[in-house]
Order: structure tokens, then C-alpha cells, then sequence
């Protein structure tokens, strides 16, 4: 009997404390406007050596990367490393960003995750925005409205209305949206007409030459790129569409100036295996493609174009997923695009590709994602691609 009111005490006495340690973790939370805390913050992968991560700094050029989590990385005196980690997601995302999206002056990343409407985990889900500043020790500093319970496949943080701020641009599965800053925090200020497919990617640059940028979307079952422009009062129309090169399939369509002729061309990739430029014409106001590569063997989910070899010119780098998955470095030459370099990414392949100088060398750099496979970081050493960093972690990422 003696023992068993003992037990009995000691149940109630750790029930006790308990109940107060809970009260006072609710207590605790930031109530404050503007900023959350995700339910499930999870724990990170022993793999990817982030459970003790200083807190984020955002300085010169990173790669951000997600999966369930967002990953930073970064060059620096050792070389390049993980120094950021953020808190678990409650969902996977693709879409990940880093930019001036709040236009302070500083640079944050950006992505999107699912939060359920309500307390039961069988009631839906719905994307929100989230926001991570410098200082942020895993939690995010902004966890935005719901923007509805399609998946974002892509966005970008640019000024695609040519005010000199900065806009966030999602690419959803049917449709694209623009949210603007306003006080403290994102409101959505367009939405796109409904595609028959899926846009999967988005860009914004200038691609018609005139001083301003477009909105430029990859529309997965249209022939060419989608253009918009800025027609005033918060709409993006007079859409285009560059001429068509069939079923291309698109998955990515970058802004650049791919034949450094200091005016912009449309790179892309997608389901074709091929590398597919455009051109606008200035005399038909046309967007002509100029240019289809030979089948590179695989889905080209990965373009974009930079000084890959330190020669002041820009080349374009072309990443495939397939049975023999490769990157490829295409310069302009004699009024066509060469092939100039390749390396073999074994099995892994590439879902996403962006570059960027992140070493502070003067040649651009070469960060190559795949879903659920990780990153590599290729440079040109000894003149030679070779791959120099490898993160197990992430697939889906963006330089900046």
C-alpha cells in the first residue's frame, strides 16, 4: 500500500511539471505581426551535418536548397560548407528564392510549404509563404497568408513591373501570381489566365530589349516560351509566345544573353532533350527560335548561362536527367552555339541548375540539383569541369 501511494505521487508530480513546462513553452511563442513558427519543426538529417548551425547570414553569393528542409551554402575560407540550416517544413518544396523580397535592402531566402487550414490532420492544406532574415536560427521570420492549396512550381523574387522594387513571381501548377511587400507583409496583386498545362517554371528579365522586364513562363505543353509584359495598374498582359518548336515540353526558361551581343535571349530546356534558344525580332515583334541543339540524350530540366570559364563571355550550361546524365557548356561561335566542354553526372542526373560566382573568382560556378539526390557544385579547374562540392541534401535550388 505504502508503494503504491508513492507511485501515485510521483505520476501526479511529473503530470505536474508536464502541464507547467508545456504552459510555459506556449507562453513563450512570438506573437508578434509578421512572424510564426512552423508546428512541425522536425529534426534534420544526421547526414547533412546541420544540428548545429550558427544563425543565418546571408553575404555575397549562396546556393539555397530544399527539400523538407531549406539548406544554405556557401564559400569560405575552408571551402564550401553548410552554414545554415532551416527548421522542418511541413511539406516538400521546389520553389526557393533568395533575394531582396521585402526591398530593405537585404537579402532573404524564400519558399513556400502546405500548413493545414484546421486542428485535424484529415482537414486541407494550404501554401504559405515563407521568409527566413539574416539572424533567423531555423524558424522562419515571416510565415505569409494562404495563397491556396496548389502546389508552387517555381518562383522568383525580381522587379517585374519596373517600379525598382522587387516582386515575388510563383509559377503554380496552372497559373502564375505576383505578390507584392506591402507594410509588413505579401499580397497578391495579380493572377495569370489558367493554362491548359502545367507551368512549371518562371523567369523575369527583359526579353524583348526594350528597358524593361517581362514575365516569362515555361508552359510544359507549348512550343515556346510565354511572354508578359507590364501593361500598368498591376496587370501583366499583350501575352506572346515564341515560335513554336512543337511539343517542346518546357521546363525552364531563363532570361540571358546568350550570344553576348549585350541584348537578351530566351535559354531553355525540357522533355524534348534539347536546347532550345529564341530571339525577340525587333521588325516582326516576334519572338523567333534561332536555335534547337541535337538530342542531348536526356530531359534538359537544368539551363541557365554565365562566364563559366573566366573569358568575360557568357557560355550556357545545359543540365539532362537519363541514362547517361551529363552537363554540357555551349558557346556562341560564328553565328551558331558549340559544344565546349562536358562532364558525366554518373546516375544522378539534374532536376534544377543555376549559376553563379560563388568562390569570388570571376568565373561563375555551377550548382546542379536533383529531387531526393542532392548537390553538386561543378567549376572549371585546371581547365577541366569538375565537381568540387557535394551535398547530400535539397534538389531544388537557386544562386544568389
Amino acid at each position: 500500500m505504502f508503494k503504491s501511494k508513492i507511485f501515485k505521487l510521483l505520476v501526479l508530480f511529473l503530470l505536474a511539471g508536464s502541464f507547467l513546462i508545456f504552459l510555459n513553452f506556449g507562453l513563450g511563442q512570438d506573437k508578434g505581426q509578421g512572424k510564426a513558427k512552423p508546428p512541425d519543426k522536425g529534426g534534420k538529417p544526421d547526414s547533412c551535418n546541420v544540428k548545429d548551425t550558427p544563425p543565418l547570414f546571408l553575404e555575397n553569393v549562396q546556393v539555397a536548397t530544399s527539400s523538407n528542409y531549406i539548406y544554405q551554402l556557401k564559400y569560405t575560407s575552408t571551402g564550401y560548407e553548410n552554414s545554415w540550416a532551416s527548421n522542418k517544413l511541413n511539406s516538400a518544396t521546389r520553389a526557393v528564392n533568395i533575394g531582396d523580397a521585402d526591398n530593405d535592402g537585404m537579402k532573404e531566402i524564400i519558399t513556400t510549404a502546405a500548413y493545414r487550414t484546421g486542428k485535424g490532420k484529415n482537414t486541407p492544406s494550404s501554401q504559405k509563404i515563407l521568409m527566413y532574415e539574416n539572424g533567423s536560427m531555423g524558424d522562419p521570420d515571416y510565415l505569409g497568408p494562404d495563397v491556396g492549396s496548389t502546389h508552387v512550381m517555381d518562383s522568383i523574387i525580381a522587379d517585374a513591373d519596373g517600379d525598382g522594387l522587387n516582386e515575388l513571381v510563383l509559377a503554380r501548377l496552372h497559373h502564375a501570381e505576383v505578390y507584392r511587400w506591402i507594410d509588413q507583409g505579401y499580397v497578391k496583386v495579380w493572377d495569370s489566365r489558367t493554362y491548359d498545362s502545367y507551368v512549371y517554371g518562371v523567369d523575369v528579365g527583359d526579353a524583348d530589349n526594350d528597358g524593361t522586364n517581362e514575365i516569362v513562363l515555361s508552359v510544359f505543353q507549348v512550343g515556346g516560351p510565354t511572354i508578359l509584359e507590364y501593361i500598368g495598374n498591376d496587370t501583366w498582359g499583350n501575352e506572346q509566345t515564341g515560335e513554336s518548336v512543337g511539343i517542346s515540353g518546357l521546363d525552364y526558361t531563363k532570361v540571358r544573353d546568350a550570344d553576348n551581343d549585350g541584348l537578351n535571349e530566351l535559354v531553355a530546356g525540357g522533355n524534348n532533350s534539347t536546347l532550345m534558344i529564341w530571339e525577340y525580332n525587333p521588325v516582326t515583334s516576334a519572338y523567333d527560335n534561332i536555335f534547337i541543339s541535337y538530342d542531348l540524350g536526356g530531359f534538359t530540366q537544368g539551363v541557365d548561362a554565365g562566364d563559366i570559364d573566366g573569358d568575360g563571355l557568357n557560355e550556357i550550361v545545359v543540365g539532362t536527367t537519363g541514362d547517361n546524365p551529363m552537363i554540357y557548356i555551349l558557346k556562341y561561335d560564328s553565328g551558331t552555339w558549340v559544344d565546349v566542354g562536358s562532364i558525366s553526372l554518373a546516375e544522378d542526373g539534374c532536376t534544377q541548375l543555376s549559376v553563379g560566382d560563388l568562390d569570388g573568382d570571376g568565373m561563375d560556378e555551377i550548382a546542379v540539383g536533383r529531387e531526393n539526390y542532392g548537390i553538386r557544385i561543378i567549376e572549371y579547374v585546371n581547365q577541366e569541369l569538375t565537381i568540387t562540392f557535394f551535398f547530400p541534401c535539397g534538389g531544388f535550388l537557386e544562386i544568389g
